[in-house]
């Protein structure tokens, strides 16, 4: 197969680094994101050098830096938009509480501890399954 194109040539990739620059420093406060901007154009024109002719590369380096201005916009919109999802509201739990919740379980590890093995385990499992003392009971022949 002939290529009908010439291979694109570090002159042609360097001539859009000024215009591509212009363009993104136009649209963008930021200097890393305008950074960012004129390297991803770049990757991606020569990601495409096979597939354009020479006089194609400006329009098409132009057009995907603008494309990636709005994409990254609207990637920013959106995390404004929805960064109140991300904030935890619910109270933090307090020391006071852990403190309670330790000696409740050691209280009840000490209240278990005082039954005999098989009312243990019929009480143990009746909490952990949540299933009924009768049901329970009538399996084991109580």
């Amino acid at each position: 197969m002939t290529r009908t194109t010439p291979p694109t040539t570090d002159e042609d990739v360097l001539a859009l680094l000024l215009p591509v620059r212009r363009l993104a420093a136009a649209r963008l406060r930021d200097r890393a994101a305008v950074d960012d901007v004129v390297q991803e154009t770049v990757a991606r024109v020569l990601a495409a050098h096979g597939k354009l002719e020479s006089s194609a590369l400006l329009p098409y380096a132009l057009v995907t830096a603008r494309n990636l201005i709005a994409e990254n916009a609207r990637t920013a919109d959106r995390a404004r938009r929805q960064a109140h999802r991300i904030i935890d509201l619910t109270e933090p739990v307090s020391p006071d509480t852990v403190v309670i919740e330790r000696e409740e379980q050691a209280a009840l590890r000490a209240a278990l501890a005082t039954l005999p093995e098989g009312d243990r385990q019929l009480l143990v499992e009746h909490a952990v399954t949540d299933r009924g003392t009768a049901g329970l009971a009538s399996e084991r022949g109580m």
